[in-house]
């Protein structure tokens, strides 16, 4: 009989994609005192600094939360498989982040980059996981991503903040980016320092022979939709707190 199960896997310093070949850029950032779990995508684990003004990020190479197979052949051959595209994703996601940091550095927000290994000496880092267990990551090993945290975009993001995301998807097209998602994922851009940023890069492609103004329609298309449909849920949703008040 088949039974389904999930099986966690829990964050460890083994899990973090390590530095890839290639000439590393002084760091130009100091880590200062711990790094607390802010939360984790399918790409990468975010932790925040202790001040609250920076979030570094750790690309990973196994989902934070897999769903098993019972049967231990087929299990461990889908693990070794997924462990494979996973390793090759972390490491084309790095690169796309070192591409930003070129060319769309302010857009992205991002502050510092470890990609390579660099000739500088980092020190170890203490963070914490999102079960308040502590681990030390030998910071000289592992690749990271450091970006200013701002406010995430909500349905409840004011007017002029909208103007500002509609000018960040004219930067994205001008730039030569496209997004490979179909939708406009909210948790993916914030509002830092009073301008628009994407904060998840992992589906964000340099193709310059793709982008322009087709790119930037389709951005402000995925956004109104998500936007209306948004709307259209809160109007549903409000004669049923009406009646449960």
């Amino acid at each position: 009989m088949f039974y389904p199960f999930h099986k966690g896997v829990h964050f460890s310093k083994e899990i973090v994609q390590n530095v890839i070949e290639g000439k590393g850029i002084p760091l130009e950032w100091e880590l200062k005192g711990r790094l607390k779990y802010l939360g984790h995508g399918d790409e990468a684990i975010a932790f925040e600094t202790e001040d609250g003004k920076y979030v570094v990020k750790f690309i990973t190479t196994h989902k934070i939360v897999q769903k098993m197979n019972s049967k231990p052949k087929k299990r461990i051959r889908k693990w070794l498989h997924y462990y494979d595209n996973r390793v090759k994703r972390g490491k084309e996601t790095l690169k796309r982040y070192e591409k930003a940091f070129q060319t769309f550095k302010e857009e992205a927000g991002l502050v510092a980059i470890h990609i390579h290994p660099s000739k500088e000496d980092l020190p170890t880092c203490t963070v914490i996981d999102y079960l308040g267990k502590m681990h030390e990551i030998d910071m000289n090993k592992a690749a990271f991503i450091v970006q200013k945290k701002g406010e995430v975009i909500s349905c409840f993001t004011s007017s002029d903040n909208i103007l500002k995301l509609k000018g960040l998807f004219h930067a994205i097209s001008q730039k030569g980016f496209v997004s490979e998602s179909r939708i406009f994922n909210p948790h993916n851009f914030a509002i830092v320092e009073d301008r628009a940023v994407i904060i998840d890069l992992g589906k964000l492609k340099y193709a310059p022979e793709l982008s322009g103004a087709r790119e930037e329609e389709l951005l402000h298309n995925r956004y109104s939709e998500w936007a209306q449909r948004k709307h259209q849920i809160e109007l549903e949703l409000i004669p049923f707190i009406k009646n449960n008040v």
